[in-house]
């Protein structure tokens, strides 16, 4: 499924002739961390999202084409120099980075429900006490603006509103503003849910055939992660008098029993 960030983009309208996307990328992971990058053409449309250290996920679509996950990422950077794609960059928060680059996996729950028939206020309640994990998109009417609302578990964790930054911390707000919008100028909602149970294919290989295979290739932010977890641990185990002084012996044995299989305990 493509949705592209409703905001106003950083950069707009380069165009793929003359841009190396890969560094193009690696440009922006320096500069804003978190992000997306749409390409645009008269018969197709595709996304990239990336955080600081990797692309995350990717998905290109052409009439009844559609290809998810690395496949696509390769598609839009390999095709990038032959197809006058138009380029946007979008800033996306890294609180919501994550729940982006999983979109491309969602299903779609309910498409074109309007305001003859139900209102996003109570659109919204309803969603929360299915325990909704997706998002509802919004279009209104008028051409007055288009926006996203985040929902995880039914809580609302985020959103991304045309009259947004990217970075915004203003959720409640634009949130009731996006309400009223529809209220005054009418719209229409679409409604997606994101399995939780399916692998995000933005890092998903022919490696994940084989778990074990997954575990000698860590993501630099799962061993970020583990490593400051376990700087955690040591501390606070250290800081107890009851454990024995030799824990940190026993720990670090145990490490080299599993660097076999886990490298970043070497």
């Amino acid at each position: 499924m493509f949705v592209a960030p409703k905001e106003n983009p950083i950069f707009a309208n380069l165009n793929s002739y003359y841009v190396n996307i890969e560094r193009l990328i690696e440009h922006f992971q320096g500069e804003v961390g978190c992000g997306a990058l749409s390409f645009k053409s008269s018969s197709s449309e595709g996304i990239i999202f990336f955080d600081k250290d990797e692309i995350l996920n990717g998905i290109f679509f052409q009439k009844n084409d559609e290809l998810t996950g690395p496949e696509a990422v390769v598609h839009l950077v390999q095709s990038s120099a032959s197809t006058n794609f138009s380029l946007n960059v979008y800033l996306l928060r890294a609180e919501d980075i994550y729940f982006w680059s999983t979109m491309p996996n969602a299903q779609r729950l309910y498409q074109d429900l309007t305001t003859e028939f139900t209102d996003l206020k109570g659109l919204i309640k309803k969603m929360k006490s299915e325990g909704l994990t997706g998002f509802i998109e919004v279009v209104i009417g008028d051409a007055k603006g288009q926006g996203l609302i985040f929902f995880n578990n039914g809580q609302i964790s985020g959103g991304s509103y045309s009259w947004g930054s990217g970075d915004s911390r203003r959720g409640e707000e634009d949130q009731e503003k996006l309400v009223q919008l529809t209220k005054d100028n009418g719209g229409a909602f679409h409604v997606s849910r994101i399995p939780m149970d399916e692998k995000n294919l933005a890092i998903e290989t022919d490696d994940d055939l084989y778990p074990e295979e997954v575990f000698e290739k860590p993501s630099n932010r799962i061993i970020t992660a583990m490593e400051e977890m376990m700087a955690i641990f040591e501390r606070t185990v250290s800081a107890k008098k009851s454990i024995p002084s030799d824990f940190a012996t026993l720990l670090n044995r145990k490490f080299v029993e599993k660097a076999d299989r886990y490298p970043f305990l070497d």
